[in-house]
């Protein structure tokens, strides 16, 4: 049992490393997505960390699994197993300190206000 829980583990791991957001956006993809999520911050009524529906145009186009906003800016999750996750993080002007603040999740700027983001769980 042991083993099959390390392998799966292992193929998550292997995935979520070649699954790479940042490495399959444009300029013009990442600027679409900070727009929308700046428009998302400014207009969403959803309660903090609830699913965003409909989801904005650019967005949709990387088939997230959900997108949500919260008090420190704009997650689109492209992968997730258990309590982990990956995608592309856009940050609410004025909160970038999380950026530097937190160990998990981690971010890597792409570019802009747009991060990628991992959360080990």
């Amino acid at each position: 049992m042991k083993k099959v829980i390390f392998i799966a583990a292992l193929i998550t791991g292997f995935y979520l490393l070649g699954n790479r957001p940042d490495e399959r956006l444009s300029d013009a993809q990442l600027a679409g997505i900070e727009a929308e999520a700046l428009v998302l911050m400014q207009t969403s009524d959803e309660l903090p960390g609830m699913p965003i529906t409909p989801i904005p145009k650019t967005m949709s186009e990387l088939e997230p699994e959900s997108v949500f906003v919260t008090d420190e800016g704009v997650y689109i999750e492209l992968s997730s197993f258990w309590v982990t996750s990956e995608g592309v993080f856009v940050v609410r002007p004025g909160a970038e300190s999380v950026i530097e603040e937190w160990v998990d999740p981690h971010f890597e700027l792409i570019k802009g206000r747009v991060y990628r983001f991992s959360i080990a769980g």
